[in-house]
């Protein structure tokens, strides 16, 4: 894990790489390096933290008389990219999986080189023959870039504040601000709330050559669904399915275990992180376990203890006091870079990460993925009874309104175009079409509607969990590795029949789902390696004391951002306020606070001085 950063353009700007460098200091305090191109073109950026290789061998920027590299990220298949390099006469002078990109690239080209991978990366790769750039990033947008390109020149890196804050003003687009009071911007593959400024979507790369640019994308989640394998695994016995799972589940753990520095892992109590932790000691790989104990009604830390003396493994607590969200709110946001609205525990979040790092820790593996691969949130499983419920009752389905209770767990099916373009920027309309063709070929039409809901979620909900993860592990050094994220583990969990996502059972452990086992082939597989009752943890997330607890003086918002978006005097702006509903007004805090810090280019402390005075938690 790294940041990554640089300009394109026909005079040399090294003084802003340089910038952004200090801006990217965080995702990289190993070392820090630029390189020019012999043609003056680019200049690239690199703060490397060393996972592979931690000698000065493996310090970027990449370069030989062909081409230049910064690359951010993990390839977990590169040991096996090297040898048939190797095979091709090719030798290497570092252990490091940025060597054998580099000579994937020299090799066989862009496309074929993306389409190769294994993993999680975004890398800046220029070409001095052709003077062309290209960004590129993974299947799923785990790892971040952002460019923008204008008259000529094209600025990028891994973070937005290391475009915003080092050179160009960006105007804001109105919209996207509305936008993120939903949520929107953390959960976005592309937007971003300034004109100008783009993230390179997921599973696509994008090649400039002076003014001209051309997107290529070489990746589409719908792809994940593959028919061979659905009707493989639906001629499965459970015994079978389970142990391929298992399996399947196994080698990607094993593989995001690799490293020349230390690995641990993030434990919620639930189910999820639990398994990966298991199959961590499973292989007898001694790691610590990292775990937030969220103080008062919501902590499930019992539950994190309990499995780390079953593993046999070290666990690592930070208890979160509902306090506390005030005094990391801002310094949270500066990192997050979004207004913290979707995922407020991304504010306890940067806590974990800073006891993982103090304790030695470059790199943890966690959870995420496994609740959108395999349908684990409430609405989806409750829906799964209301169609079957339908389904017996099909003679009285348009009377019952059989497609629209369907429909009621997509984010924007029941939108007119205009809202739907306010609330997601039109970002997951044009998808649905690729999620119902990649289903097509099941009979049920509730079975095709319930897949798809899997790659949706894909492309939605996940994206701002890796948003989360990404910003607030980098705020204190800590990579995060994703273990149901592998492309093996992903094609598996999106073909596997809905029976075993979402299982009827005479067990009665969820009150808001009586006959429902959610994650099924997760909690039959696993049961037998976890502590007992554990595989029936109910799903929850990971509430704090948040936004919903503050209070806040109409004060706080005057001669800020709010009032220069909305141009209205000071006592328009209170009268505004007032008229606000409490919820509105919690959320209009969180844009404030990142509108004074991305937009107003406010200090940190200033801000945080401002929260103090006018806002304070009713717990």
């Amino acid at each position: 894990m790294c940041g990554i950063c640089g300009v394109y353009s026909p005079a040399p700007e090294v003084s802003r790489v340089s910038g952004m460098l200090t801006l990217l200091a965080h995702r990289g305090p190993d070392n820090a390096s630029m390189a020019t191109s012999p043609d003056r073109q680019v200049t690239f950026g690199h703060t490397r933290l060393s996972l592979l290789d931690p000698s000065e061998r493996g310090n970027q920027p990449f370069k030989n008389e062909r081409a230049l590299l910064v690359f951010n990220g993990e390839i977990y298949n590169f040991r096996e990219l090297q040898r048939e390099l190797k095979e091709k006469g090719i030798s290497f002078s570092t252990g490091t999986d940025t060597e054998v990109l580099f000579h994937l690239l020299g090799e066989y080209g862009v496309d074929d080189t993306v389409r190769r991978l294994r993993g999680m990366f975004a890398f800046a790769y220029y070409d001095i023959r052709r003077q062309e750039l290209t960004l590129a990033r993974d299947r799923l947008g785990i790892k971040p870039l952002f460019f923008s390109q204008s008259e000529g020149k094209v600025v990028f890196a891994s973070e937005l504040k290391a475009i915003l804050l080092s050179g160009n003003s960006y105007s804001l687009r109105d919209y996207d601000v509305l936008r993120s009071a939903f949520g929107h911007l953390e959960r976005s593959r592309r937007r971003t709330p300034f004109s100008g400024l783009e993230q390179v979507e997921p599973g696509s790369y994008i090649t400039f050559s002076g003014n001209k640019h051309l997107s290529t994308r070489y990746f589409r989640t719908s792809t994940l669904f593959d028919r061979s394998l659905y009707l493989t695994l639906e001629g499965m016995g459970e015994e079978e399915l389970d142990r391929s799972f298992r399996e399947v589940l196994q080698r990607s753990v094993e593989s995001m275990l690799i490293a020349d520095a230390s690995v641990g892992a993030f434990v919620s109590g639930g189910l999820d992180s639990s398994v990966i932790a298991s199959l961590i000691a499973r292989g007898e790989r001694n790691a610590a376990l990292y775990s937030l104990n969220i103080a008062g009604r919501y902590s499930e830390i019992e539950s994190a203890r309990v499995l780390g003396r079953h593993l046999g493994l070290t666990l690592h607590e930070y208890e979160f006091l509902p306090r506390y969200f005030l005094r990391d709110w801002v310094n949270a946001t500066y990192f997050y870079e979004a207004p913290i609205i979707m995922n407020q525990h991304a504010v306890p979040f940067g806590s974990i990460a800073q006891v993982a790092r103090e304790s030695g820790e470059k790199a943890v593996l966690t959870g995420e993925g496994a609740d959108e691969l395999l349908l684990g949130y409430s609405p989806h499983i409750r829906a799964r009874a209301q169609a079957q419920l339908l389904q017996l009752l099909s003679p009285f389905s348009r009377i019952l309104g059989r497609a629209r209770s369907l429909a009621a767990v997509s984010s924007y099916k029941s939108l007119p175009g205009e809202l739907d373009d306010i609330y997601t920027g039109g970002d997951e309309r044009e998808r649905e079409g690729e999620y119902l063709a990649a289903t097509s070929f099941l009979s049920n039409g509730v079975d095709r509607v319930m897949h798809s809901w899997s790659l949706r979620l894909l492309d939605t909900t996940l994206q701002a969990l890796l948003w989360r993860n990404d910003r607030m592990g980098m705020m204190y050094s800590v990579e995060s590795r994703f273990p149901f994220l592998d492309e093996e583990v992903m094609r598996f969990c999106v073909s596997l029949p809905i029976k075993h996502k979402i299982a009827f059972t005479k067990r009665g452990f969820d009150r808001r789902n009586p006959g429902l086992l959610g994650k099924a082939i997760l909690r039959r597989s696993f049961e037998a390696m976890l502590p007992k009752g554990h595989t029936y943890l109910l799903k929850k997330p990971l509430p704090v004391h948040g936004m919903g607890d503050i209070e806040v003086k109409d004060k706080f918002f005057l001669e800020g951002f709010w009032q220069g978006v909305i141009q209205a005097g000071s006592s328009e702006l209170e009268k505004l306020i007032a008229s606000s509903s409490l919820a509105i007004k919690q959320r209009m805090t969180a844009i404030e606070v990142w509108g004074r810090l991305f937009v107003l280019k406010q200090s940190r402390a200033d801000v945080q001085e401002l929260v103090e005075k006018h806002c304070q938690m009713k717990v």
